[in-house]
């Protein structure tokens, strides 16, 4: 990010930084906040989707305010209790103007919020508020996070142990995220989820060509976990291992979509939208403009939007993703046997 800023020839409008991803791997949030506010004071935004318990436990990592974020948004439902659709935006300090915010939220939200959807994030907010181990007052135990945290620790500890199995770990990975690599069992993520699934009822958060993932939270007890680990045992001990020498889970190749693809962006949205179309099977599709955003999910991040020049290498990976199992959406063909593209241009 530091050269990334001394390479600008004009100081950026700011700095967005996704942490934690899907699989619970954090950024070191503070170390890219003192870059960007060394000298050109660019602001940092920080989508922390996925980390909205950070500042109720001090086993969590560090929490993107805490760390030195200027803008913070969080899916509260993701990881509290507040109901699907609800998040919270956080500001600090002076760098993004408020009021700014203010006009951009007028513009943008409905004019009838729904009041339900606020009270549940007020009511996340009060839950996990007493169940930091910061306070002292109601619920018990079994309501605190320490507790699921202890539970989550000693469940990894034993899926470790499972031949063929092996859970993401290390500095800078929350605790509460169960991300498990199945690569040494001669099954994808997606033949595992299946099986979980139909076998012994449980659904992953996540599958992908690796691994699969599981959010823990304070409803998570210690029977589930219990349950999830026999279920991995069965399924371990009735596949057939793939023999492999390297570290089958990292870090840094987790996800399943750690390439970047280079999809030139020929037209806005906005004109690929309206632009003529037609349909082409998916083999003729390269050199072509895409007119439909095509997403992998989970975890939803688009390989193609309208506009965008499709790809030789975009395709492949989208081919191999669904072929193995996994979901496009976004796509008017839901097979990707076909693509819509742009027409006369």
């Amino acid at each position: 990010v530091r050269e990334a800023l001394e390479g600008c020839d004009e100081p950026p409008a700011g700095v967005l930084l996704v942490s934690p991803n899907y699989y619970g791997v954090c950024a070191d949030v503070s170390e890219v906040a003192r870059a960007c506010h060394h000298g050109q004071q660019v602001p940092l935004l920080v989508d922390e989707a996925h980390g909205s318990h950070f500042a109720f436990h001090e086993r969590f990592p560090p929490s993107s305010l805490e760390s030195g974020a200027d803008l913070v948004v969080q899916s509260t439902h993701k990881t509290l209790g507040a109901m699907t659709q609800a998040s919270m935006l956080h500001v600090k300090g002076e760098r993004v103007s408020s009021d700014s915010i203010c006009t951009s939220l007028q513009v943008l939200q409905s004019s009838s919020p729904s009041y339900i959807l606020m009270s549940s994030l007020d009511a996340a907010r009060a839950q996990a508020s007493m169940a930091s181990d910061y306070c002292d007052g109601e619920p018990g135990s079994e309501q605190k996070f320490s507790r699921v945290v202890e539970d989550s620790l000693g469940a990894k500890e034993e899926i470790n142990r499972i031949p063929g199995l092996q859970v993401l770990g290390g500095r800078g990975v929350d605790p509460l995220r169960l991300t498990v690599c199945v690569a040494q069992l001669g099954h994808n993520g997606f033949d595992v989820s299946s099986i979980l699934e139909e076998r012994h009822g449980i659904v992953p958060e996540l599958a992908n060509e690796k691994c699969v993932v599981f959010i823990l939270t304070l409803s998570t007890t210690l029977q589930d976990l219990e349950q999830l680990t026999r279920a991995l045992r069965d399924v371990a001990s009735s596949s057939r291992r793939a023999q492999s020498g390297r570290d089958a889970c990292s870090s840094e190749d987790s996800s399943g979509l750690a390439s970047v693809f280079d999809s030139p962006q020929v037209l806005s949205p906005r004109e690929a939208f309206f632009s003529n179309q037609r349909r082409v099977d998916i083999g003729n599709a390269v050199g072509q403009i895409s007119a439909e955003t095509v997403c992998p999910y989970p975890p939803g991040i688009p390989i193609l939007c309208p506009g965008e020049r499709i790809t030789r290498d975009a395709l492949e990976f989208l081919q191999t993703f669904k072929s193995s199992g996994g979901y496009v959406t976004g796509c008017s063909d839901a097979t990707l046997s076909s693509i819509l593209i742009v027409v006369n241009r």
